[in-house]
């Protein structure tokens, strides 16, 4: 993937639905589909995955890009680099690099946010017109939109510049992902935290209502990150445990939470380890329409309105 390259351009697909995805340009279909298998291999180890819309990113661990991680949004995508070197595009980003500073595109430059200046910054996400971001030291900022309460501050009310959540005060959170209205946390001890819009039990507290600071989840097991995803009318939220297996609640639209309903859950439920052939899974990635999973030996899952039906097999090292 090339530095500051655009994803959206795609061509379309014949309607008769292919078995093996090679590693060459991503191409659209509308299908809906479940957990999906087959594959072939990718030139390199896939280190990170991110969906955005109807767009599949994979981030290639190589030399040349050293890239560490990938964070795609509704509206914003932006990457972070093992040596500081930035890349992004789409509309007003946000990112940061591994020596702590924290970049916000403006028009066409990428300017130092100087709020944040002299701030190490572990982990950010970027929503529909809002960004949260957790420091080294576990501290959570956020700023833009306040619809619903996305930013955690306990009302719904705008900022425009990082302005920390206070009400975790002895929580270090290790993980965020942002939506188009809705928002998680993940501590150092696996708690999960949500706020924002409740609307389709995207929440997972088992009802419709808002959150305008973090609460949390009941989960049995300890989370290791939680993703975000949907749109306005249809969010929903994925969590991956410590152990390897994933979780969903929300919007069931398409199938994007994988459990094999069409109904909107307001907990959160367990994806049966069968559908990713009984691997332990290591990352996961919330889109708007679709989701996806990777697994601890290479294998890409994805289900709901999916862009390409189909598995991806990744080299390893």
């Amino acid at each position: 993937m090339r530095r500051g390259s655009s994803m959206n351009a795609l061509p379309k697909l014949p309607s008769k639905r292919a078995s093996v995805m090679k590693a060459t340009p991503l191409r659209r279909a509308s299908t809906r589909a479940s957990l999906s298998e087959g594959g072939s291999p990718l030139p390199s180890k896939c280190h990170d995955i991110a969906v955005n819309g109807e767009t599949v990113i994979v981030a290639e661990l190589e030399n040349r890009l050293k890239l560490y991680s990938v964070e795609a949004g509704v509206r914003l995508l932006g990457t972070i680099a093992k040596d500081s070197a930035m890349s992004c595009s789409g509309t007003h980003l946000t990112h940061s690099s591994t020596r702590g500073t924290t970049f916000c595109k403006l028009k066409d430059k990428p300017l130092i946010l100087n709020p944040l200046t002299g701030i190490i910054v572990r982990q950010l996400s970027a929503g529909h017109g809002y960004t949260v971001l957790c420091t080294n030291d576990g501290k959570v900022f956020s700023w833009g939109k306040g619809d619903h309460g996305c930013l955690g501050h306990g009302e719904t009310d705008a900022r425009q510049e990082p302005q920390q959540i206070l009400s975790l005060p002895f929580t270090e959170i290790v993980h965020v992902s942002a939506a188009h209205c809705h928002t998680s946390l993940v501590s150092s001890d696996g708690e999960v935290y949500m706020c924002g819009s409740g609307s389709k039990g995207q929440l997972g507290t088992g009802n419709n209502s808002d959150a305008l600071t973090p609460v949390a989840l009941d989960v049995s097991d300890s989370a290791k990150m939680a993703c975000c995803g949907g749109n306005e009318g249809h969010p929903f939220t994925l969590i991956l445990t410590a152990a390897g297996t994933v979780l969903s609640s929300g919007d069931a639209e398409n199938g994007k939470l994988g459990i094999g309903t069409k109904w909107s859950k307001k907990t959160f439920s367990y994806i049966g380890k069968s559908h990713f052939k009984d691997n332990r899974v290591d990352k996961i990635s919330a889109g708007v329409d679709h989701s996806l999973a990777l697994t601890s030996n290479g294998l890409v899952f994805q289900w709901g309105l999916i862009t390409v039906p189909l598995q991806l097999k990744i080299g390893t090292e």
